[in-house]
């Protein structure tokens, strides 16, 4: 084209090297052809070039050779596809042909058998018609009676006789009776009553007519005053009746176990037949199956003329009932069948254990061989106390049968075996134990064997999905495969779904299992991070530097002064304060087992005087003092041992023991000091509530406080135990219940039992770890030291930050708090009470330790301990809860309401399930709630705060509703509706919101405070609560040089004031004194401080 650059091409337009006489150039296009004028002069052209009739080209192609070509392509196809057709079509005639020669033989079969059912039914009626009776008159009678049942055995006869006329009568059947009915004695459970040939009736007239009657009770289904289905039937032989009870019996059995079972069960009651699946399982009249294993059939010797039959073995495997089970009812009758059980379609074995301790090996063939000649095939067996061989893991095989044992040497033994068997005893406490009398003696030990059914709990495949592989196994076709692994799913959905509804109608240990797990896999990335070196080595390690010193404190000899021995009330109170369902220690008890031994006859007094023995000698068992101790993570993915916290369990039967201790130390363990706010009488709320008053406080007088709070490292395992004795014997003096102490602490360790190994830890410090004491003794002590403390430097006596005010300092266990008007006074307390804490073998951690300053505190140095920086905070977290001067409820409970939102999102597959709204609710208001609201009793209600907390408990409940907005709703509209259903909602199934519930705490919990102030030894909660009260601040109002409120109006006096007013008008501390008066004003508080429940638009619910 004119004006465009072409590269690479020469002036006769070819390729380059290539001359004129190359390939043919390729005519370009103007681009004019694409014109509508171009296509309209192109087009006629075209068409009349189409419109030309063909010629005959030149080259002499002939169009009848191609014509005859293409036919005879087209015969030879159409014969090849006949012959493929034909070839078709005789496999599937010799498809069809096999199928239907199955199916004649299967008709054949099925008919034979059908023959062979009338003929011994045929049998069956002729006999029992040739069977002897006592007569034609009596046969006669018979067959004109029916029966009526459905009330208990020896009911009186009028209450039977009455129930009967008053069932026909209301039904309108008594005009088919020709007599009243009667029983056969004064106290009966069935009554008879006769009918007559009326005049002008046959035979068949009077049957139709009793059949009338049993028809019609049958079809109202009345019930009888025992709450009992009435029944009517006609009268039978007693051979009749047996053959017939052989089938009901059948179904109790199943029933006491599972009802669901029942609709799998079919009885023909005329011959004693039953069927489960498409296995005959039991009858009274015909032959059991060939083939039968001899002992899985239960045979009724006591039937005259009849050997009615059960096979164990069908129903076991249909129902997932062990034999041992169904044997062991086999010789009762139940005559009424068990409740539902909770657990539905769960599998029962029968677990047997033996200990075999002091037997030679050479006895264990036999003694193995003994055992399972009286057990079922599906029994497991276990044996303890097995002659070691070596370490490790021994595994044998015999004759089908797979033994496994894990042997432990040295001191690793006890670790294994005890976390191994945690739940042994909870297997047998739960389950029906039956004790083999004697068997002991079968190899010289002094055990008997034991054995237990169990239940799993787990999904098993319901009896129609068995039934469906069972088809699908034997027809091999796809769709059969299809539809069995469908009805899985769909059983499968159901059984979770009712696992759900267990869950949200407050089956808590559903509800932990559907708790999503926390700290997967710690120990992988633990292991990785040690470069190569045994994980469990560095734990040890790490804990043997922490617990292990060497110092060895010398045994004392048994007290040989007056020894008062424990009493029954001791005992008992101490086994009542024991927890169940707790992990054992080494020795393997168990605080069921004890709780057994002491309802067993004489198993009380024998244990009172076990721990009579002990206390009188100062003899403590070795394994009281060995615990068994574990690790858990921190963090979510440690990296080093310090990351890692210990756990450790102990004995049970220690615990009862330190507890009977308690009960005699506990009243002398007076340490003078209000400050601490744990033990016996004192709550954690306490403690919070002291920081938020002096917070409050400061906001309203504008002192300058400075707040610190310290941290301890690692209180309760480096506390040095020399000086915990010097000061428990001063409390407590030297006796019998010291020397116990004593030996209780003298010589302990730990088997220490990781992913990795286990091994033996030697415990020098700290009190004994897993005890009930522990908490007790340390917190005892902690107050100890610092009243020493504030004693020995006279901290009274040096100027307070607030006037008058006597505590500057809280404790609750091992945290402390304390403040004052500097921070060169916060240092100097923190370095007396560091010295004091060191001569008990205790450090404080500045690092962790944390120091506050006041917004109306003038510049002041940071705060130090011993040289170090104690780190400055903007907020004081105290058990999570942010406090910092000038914060309102609402900021306190910001962390609290977002910790709730997490909890629910993390179980919504529980609360925002398809299940019933109001199980959810209540599992909401449980868990959410408990988690939201666990401290509300320590912080003063407001009522923005109050309402907070509404909105969020509605919230919740809209997300457990699963309300959605609508296509053509508005965002108002929405959340109206959406609220408004929520508000309904919490009204008509909790009656209370969770403001209520505040308003409640604070008020009980501020009665305890009240009440606290005329103790001997005042709690510096109840000292801080009082200061500068509303009397305090009426009384300056009217003084010419009182103290002047620097605020605008006084928080905590208006907050007294509405207190006051709930109280009757009268200073509601005084009426607090009063238990019964104090709960009777709490509803005036509510009605007083509690938010309406809904707003004009919404002036009253419904319901």
């Amino acid at each position: 084209m004119a004006g465009q650059l072409q590269l690479g091409r020469g002036g006769s337009g070819g390729p380059p090297g290539l001359g004129s006489g190359g390939m043919p150039a390729v005519p370009e296009s103007s681009g004019d052809d694409s014109s509508p004028k171009r296509r309209r002069s192109i087009e006629p052209a075209a068409a009349g070039m189409r419109g030309k009739k063909n010629k005959v080209p030149a080259d002499g192609f002939d169009w009848g050779a191609l014509r005859a070509l293409l036919g005879e392509q087209k015969e030879a196809i159409v014969a090849e596809t006949r012959e493929q057709a034909a070839a078709l079509i005789q496999a599937l005639d010799r498809k069809v042909d096999a199928k239907f020669q199955q199916v004649d033989h299967n008709m054949e079969a099925m008919t034979r058998r059908m023959q062979s059912f009338e003929e011994q039914l045929a049998k069956i009626q002729g006999d029992i018609k040739q069977a002897p009776g006592p007569g034609g008159d009596d046969e006669a009678r018979r067959r004109s009676t029916l029966v009526f049942g459905g009330w208990e055995t020896d009911t009186a006869r009028r209450t039977i006789v009455s129930e009967v006329e008053e069932a026909l009568e209301k039904l309108g059947l008594a005009r088919f009776t020709d007599s009243p009915a009667f029983t056969t004695g004064p106290r009966r459970s069935v009554a008879l009553m006769n009918f007559d040939i009326r005049a002008g009736e046959a035979e068949a007239d009077r049957r139709r007519r009793m059949h009338a009657i049993v028809a019609g009770i049958a079809e109202a289904k009345p019930f009888t005053s025992h709450k009992r289905r009435l029944w009517a039937s006609y009268s039978k032989s007693k051979r009749e009746r047996d053959v017939a009870a052989h089938c009901s019996w059948v179904k109790r059995t199943v029933a006491s176990f599972n009802r669901d079972l029942i609709q799998h069960v079919e009885a023909e009651y005329g011959t004693g037949t039953v069927w489960m699946g498409d296995k005959v399982v039991a009858s009274a009249t015909r032959a059991p199956p060939a083939n039968l294993p001899e002992d899985t059939l239960l045979w009724d010797e006591d039937k005259l003329g009849s050997r009615p039959w059960i096979d164990l073995g069908s129903m076991a495997k249909f129902s997932g009932i062990s034999v041992v089970d169904l044997r062991d009812t086999g010789g009762s009758r139940r005559e009424d069948a068990a409740p539902l059980s909770p657990v539905k379609r769960a599998a029962t074995f029968a677990f047997t254990t033996w200990n075999l301790g002091g037997s030679s090996v050479t006895d264990y063939p036999r003694v193995v061989a003994d055992v399972m000649k009286g057990l079922q095939h599906d029994t497991l067996l276990s044996f303890q106390e097995l002659n070691r061989v070596s370490p490790g893991w021994q595994t044998c095989y015999h004759q089908g049968w797979t033994t496994g044992m894990r042997m432990y040497g040295g001191d690793r033994e006890p670790a294994a075996d005890t976390a191994e068997r945690a739940g042994l005893f909870d297997t047998y406490e739960q389950a029906k134990v039956h004790i083999y009398k004697d068997s002991y003696m079968a190899v010289g030990t002094d055990h008997e064997l034991l054995s237990a059914n169990v239940a799993v709990k787990a999904y098993r495949d319901p009896p129609e999905v068995k039934d469906a592989f069972r088809r699908a196994r034997g027809d091999r076709a796809a769709a059969s495969w299809t539809a069995a692994r469908n009805l899985r799913k769909k059983a499968r959905r159901h059984w979770e779904q009712e696992r759900l509804e267990r869950a949200t109608a407050g089956d808590w240990a559903l509800v932990r299992q559907f708790r999503p797990a926390k700290h997967r896999g710690w120990d992988t990335t633990f292991a990785e991070a040690q470069d190569g070196r045994d994980p469990h080595e560095a734990i040890h390690e790490h804990l043997e530097s922490i617990y292990t010193t060497g110092l060895v404190i010398p045994p004392l000899p048994p007290w040989d002064g007056e020894v008062v021995p424990f009493t029954e009330d001791e005992l008992r109170l101490a086994l009542h304060r024991g927890k169940l369902h707790k992990a054992v220690g080494v020795d393997g008890t168990s605080h069921e087992l004890l709780q057994g031994i002491a309802s067993t006859p004489g198993g009380f007094a024998a244990l009172l005087t076990f721990y009579n023995d002990i206390y009188a000698h100062a003899s403590i068992p070795e394994d009281w003092n060995v615990a068994l101790m574990i690790v858990i993570p921190k963090e979510e993915a440690p990296l080093d041992p310090a990351s890692l916290r210990p756990l450790a369990m102990g004995s049970a039967a220690s615990k009862v023991y330190s507890r009977l201790l308690l009960g005699r130390t506990v009243p002398w363990l007076n340490a003078g000091e209000g400050a601490q706010c744990s033990g016996e009488g004192k709550q954690p709320a306490e403690y919070i509530f002291g920081m938020s008053r002096v917070m409050e406080l400061e906001a309203e007088w504008h002192k300058g406080l400075v707040a610190a709070k310290i941290d301890i490292r690692k209180a309760f395992d480096m506390l040095h135990r020399p000086a915990l004795l010097d000061r428990l014997k001063q409390a407590i003096g030297d006796g019998p219940t010291f020397r116990s102490w004593q030996a209780m602490l003298v010589d302990t360790s730990a088997v220490l039992q990781t992913s990795w190994g286990s091994s033996r830890l030697q415990l020098d410090r700290g009190i004994r770890q897993g005890s009930v004491e522990s908490p007790i003794l340390f917190g005892w002590l902690a107050a100890t030291i610092l009243h020493d403390v504030k004693n020995k430097h006279a901290w009274q006596d040096r100027h307070r930050v607030f006037e008058q005010l006597e505590c500057q300092d809280l404790l609750f266990m091992d945290d402390g708090l304390l403040w004052a008007d500097t921070s060169k006074e916060v240092s100097r307390r923190l370095e007396e009470w560091a010295a004091e804490l060191a001569i008990h073998g205790l450090k404080l951690n500045p690092a962790k330790c944390k120091a506050y300053f006041s917004p109306y505190c003038t510049r002041q140095p940071p705060v130090s301990v011993q040289g170090t920086m104690v780190p400055q905070v903007e907020v004081l977290e105290v058990m999570g809860v942010p406090f910092r001067v000038g914060a309102s409820a609402a900021d306190l409970l910001a962390p609290f309401l977002a910790r709730g939102r997490d909890k629910f999102w993390a179980l919504k597959h529980l609360l925002r399930a398809r299940t019933p709204l109001a199980g959810r609710i209540f599992l909401l208001d449980k868990i959410i709630g408990g988690t939201s609201l666990w401290c509300l009793s320590a912080l003063a209600p407001d009522a923005s705060a109050l309402a907070l907390l509404n909105s969020m408990q509605l919230q919740c409940v809209v997300w457990a509703m699963r309300v959605g907005k609508r296509q053509d709703e508005g965002w108002l509209s929405f959340k109206q509706r959406a609220y408004r259903g929520a508000r309904q909602v919490v009204w008509r199934v909790l009656h209370k919101r969770w403001s209520t519930v505040w308003l409640e705490r604070w008020w009980n919990f501020s009665g305890h405070r009240a009440r606290a102030l005329d103790r001997d030894l005042v709690p510096h909660s109840s000292l801080i609560d009082n200061y500068r009260n509303r009397a305090w601040w009426t009384r300056e109002q009217h003084l010419t040089r009182g103290v002047r409120h620097p605020r605008h109006f006084p928080k905590l006096s208006n907050l007294e004031r509405d207190m006051d007013k709930a109280a009757g008008g009268h200073p509601w501390r005084r009426v607090a004194r009063d238990r019964l008066q104090w709960a009777s004003r709490c509803e005036h508080w509510v009605r007083l401080m509690d938010p309406p429940w809904a707003g004009s638009r919404q002036e009253r619910l419904q319901g």
